[in-house]
Order: structure tokens, then sequence, then C-alpha cells
């Protein structure tokens, strides 16, 4: 009897039916109809689960009786694929059980990661937070000790009050007049006063007592930028002396310029074309004295843009400068600017032209700046 008779006849025996027999085997009745009518033949795993579920041998399922030998060599087989089935479970129960652990183990990698990324985050905030406990704790002993000391020197010093003003400006002589008041702490009849300006050059005056101040005007250079202002107090030939700090006193007090342009040269016949703006720019100097408005110390009065060939001026334009407007308001950063719409012609090739930027300031000072020059092509 053929192997897929023998499954027909031993399922009868069994009294089972096609459903029943594919249900205990998990397959469809289909497939049982096909194995019994030969159409497909069932995988070497399946027969064997035919054969248990015959209680029947691989062999008596298969339709052969064989030798003896033949028939322990199939036993052997069989006992062979049992074997390579149960290490194909343990195989797969220690891949799922390594899998298990390997998950568990990224889990607690990431669990540990975020830990370790939260401490850090703590840790860097509690830096910040101690370094600015030491950077505002510092600040107040050095604020503390500024005082302490600022408080000492006040205490110590022999000057209540002291006031530096400029009263002259003539920059042509390179000269800037600067009256200095002092007012003692005390005062002791008979005591006369020097004053002494220590910069690149040595300066001094005799210095006159009234209204409870001392005063002398000292004219110092134009380039003196770091002087130390000395002060000796005279009584009976015992001199008391005192030194302040003066910051670049000379430029504190003197009205920087400059000259832009928005200009357009071109050749154009025997002389050049010019279009466009220039413009002068300076910042007004200003005094402030406690709560009073501040007073304007250096400014413009006038103002031209001059164009200057060979060394003398041929074109000026006039600024529209009101020195009213600086005494009304503190102004900074000014630009005051001129239209051209001009020919200039006897141009040489080569010639140099030179725009110029002239302020005159409330001294008198005629104050120049470069805008721009153009080499004639």
């Amino acid at each position: 009897m053929k192997f897929y008779q023998n499954i027909q006849k031993l399922r009868k025996e069994k009294g089972m039916s096609q459903e029943q027999l594919a249900e205990q085997l998990g397959v469809s009745r289909q497939t049982i109809s096909k194995w019994e009518s030969g159409a497909v033949c069932p995988t070497l795993d399946r027969m064997q689960e035919l054969a248990a579920l015959f209680g029947i041998p691989l062999t008596q399922l298969l339709g052969e009786a064989g030798d003896g030998t033949e028939q322990e060599r199939i036993q052997e087989y069989e006992e062979q694929i049992r074997r390579l089935k149960e290490q194909k479970k343990l195989h797969t129960a220690l891949a799922l059980t390594a899998a298990a652990v390997f998950l568990i183990l990224a889990g607690l990698f990431v669990l540990l990661f975020f830990n370790i990324r939260s401490i850090n985050q703590r840790i860097d905030r509690l830096d910040q937070q101690i370094s600015s406990i030491t950077s505002d704790v510092t600040g107040q002993i050095l604020g503390i000790k500024n005082d302490l000391e600022e408080s000492a020197k006040k205490q110590e010093s022999l000057i209540a009050d002291y006031e530096i003003k400029p009263t002259g400006l003539k920059l042509s002589d390179h000269q800037l007049t600067l009256k200095i008041t002092v007012t003692p702490k005390t005062y002791i009849e008979g005591t006369n006063a020097e004053f002494l300006l220590h910069g690149i050059r040595e300066y001094s005056a005799g210095a006159l007592y009234e209204n409870g101040c001392f005063a002398a005007e000292l004219p110092i250079a134009d380039d003196e930028t770091s002087l130390k202002f000395q002060i000796n107090f005279i009584n009976e030939g015992k001199i008391s002396s005192e030194f302040l700090d003066i910051e670049d006193v000379v430029h504190t007090f003197i009205m920087p310029v400059g000259g832009v342009d928005d200009l357009t040269i071109t050749k154009s016949g025997q002389g050049i074309k010019i279009d466009g703006t220039a413009a002068a720019t300076f910042t007004p100097i200003y005094e402030y004295s406690g709560n009073d408005s501040p007073r304007p110390l250096n400014y413009p009065v006038s103002g031209k843009i001059l164009v200057i060939q060979n060394g003398r001026t041929v074109l000026e334009k006039t600024l529209d400068i009101n020195p009213e407007d600086y005494k009304e308001s503190v102004m900074s950063d000014c630009y005051i600017y001129a239209q051209f719409q001009d020919q200039l012609n006897d141009c040489s090739t080569g010639e140099t032209i030179r725009i110029l930027s002239t302020l005159t300031d409330n001294y008198g000072n005629i104050r120049q700046a470069e805008v721009c020059t153009y080499i004639v092509p």
C-alpha cells in the first residue's frame, strides 16, 4: 500500500474525518485531501506528526516493511531528527533569552544615560549658580573696598571740591587755557596756593584766594593727553601737597570734527564734473554740572565745504549752521550736508583735487578735515 493510501486507511481506522485530522495537525481540510489523493506529499515533520498521531512508526506510515537493518537506520534517522529539533528549540530559547537580556540592558543603558545627562545638567546649573554668587560676592567686596578707599581718601584729602573748565581755545597757537578752581576743606589765614600741571611739559601758576576758593588760569598745549594736577598749600613756609588725576582733559574740551561724502567725480571735457553730497561731521562738547542743564563748551558757529585745486580754493559751499541749535539741546554725531552739481574747467591730468570740510568754532578756531581726494585722469 502506498503512503498516501496509508494516510486515508489509518485515519478511517481512528474514526477521524478529514476535518478532524486537519484540526489535530493545524492544517486545512484541503491539505489532508491532497495528501490522501497523492497530489501533494507532506514534509518530513508532518510525516512524523502523522505517525505519532496514529501511534505507529514512521516506516509503517510509509508502507514499508523493510529488513531489520533498514528499520534500525530509519529509527536512527528519527532519533537524529528528534535531537536536532530539541537543539533547535534550545537555540531558539537561548536566542530569545539573549534578545530579552539585550533589551533589558539597552533599557538600563538608556535610563542610565538620561540619568547621567540630568545629573550633568544639574551640576552645570549649580556651577553657574556658584559662579554667579561668587561674581556677586566679589563685586560687592570690590565695591565695599572701593567705597572704603574713596572714603579714606576724602577724609585724608585737603580738598573739599575742585573744578576744571576751558576759558579759551586757540588751536592756531595749539593752546588751551584752563581755569582751575579749588575749594579747601579748611582755610587758615595767610595760606597761599600753587597749581602745577605735569604732562609732556610742566605748567604752574599762583592761585588767588577769594570767595572761599583758590583759582588760577593755566595755558597748556593742545597735545597734552595725560596730565596730573598738583596743588601746594603754603603756610608759614610749610607746604602741604595733593595730587589729582586728570584723564585726557584736553580732548574732553575740544570738539572732534571730520568729513564724509557721497560724491561722483568724473572727467568731463577739459575739466571734471562733481555730483552728489559732502558733509562736515562733528560732536559738540558740553559741560555737565549737577542738575543744571548741560552747557555747550565747544561747538560750530559756521562752516563750509571747500574744493581745493593746486593749493587754492576754486569752489566753496556754505553749510547751514545755527549756533543756537547747540545751546538749546544736547546734540552728537552731527552731519551738515552740501549739495554738488558743479563743473570745474581747466583741470590737467595728474592734478590733485582736495575736498575739505571747514568749521569755525565758538572760540574762532578754524577746524578742517579731509572729505576726499581726486586725481585727475
